[in-house]
């Protein structure tokens, strides 16, 4: 019966283990092929797309399970001025589709009544094949008084007015 115990003592600790440990592992070997294959070596597609490319700059902020990770402007001397190219994030759907959203922030700031600052921004989200590159995009456009869906070619406009060349 001791015999009996002890086996099944240890078979929940390896199943803990495992439970802990392949997740991790997972997640960390996804997180360094979504690196490798969609990081900053992707960029030349990224041109090739008219999408915009990870500035060299630019640091991962950001992962989540290994099929979301997110790039970010990082400066020593705090935050670079407005309007900017703030960010960049990425996701795998699956094998044949990859979502890149890319957020602007303009100089307008308001204050809410509840104290949180707004500040205008622009979301282009292009959703594309990395076997054949085909691209579709959408943008989503947030200032204090409204957000609204509108087309990449107004999220251009836009940007371009705040003095952001795109892409």
């Amino acid at each position: 019966m001791k015999y009996l115990f002890t086996c099944l003592i240890t078979f929940f600790i390896v199943i803990v283990l495992c439970c802990c440990i392949v997740p991790y592992t997972y997640s960390y070997s996804n997180h360094k092929k979504a690196e490798s294959e969609y990081g900053k070596e992707f960029n030349p597609q990224r041109v090739q797309m008219g999408i915009p490319s990870i500035p060299e700059s630019w640091e991962i902020h950001s992962i989540n399970s290994g099929i979301t990770w997110g790039y970010e402007q990082f400066s020593e001397a705090g935050d670079p001025p407005y309007p900017r190219y703030s960010q960049k994030r990425i996701v795998i759907v699956d094998e044949n589709t990859i979502r890149e959203t890319d957020f602007y922030q303009g100089s307008r700031e308001e204050v809410r009544s509840d104290g949180d600052r707004i500040r205008d921004a622009i979301y282009v989200t292009c959703v594309y094949s990395p076997i054949d590159l085909n691209v579709e995009c959408d943008a989503y456009y947030s200032t204090f008084e409204f957000d609204s869906d509108i087309s990449r070619e107004e999220a251009i406009e836009i940007l371009n007015e705040w003095g952001i060349k795109y892409p």
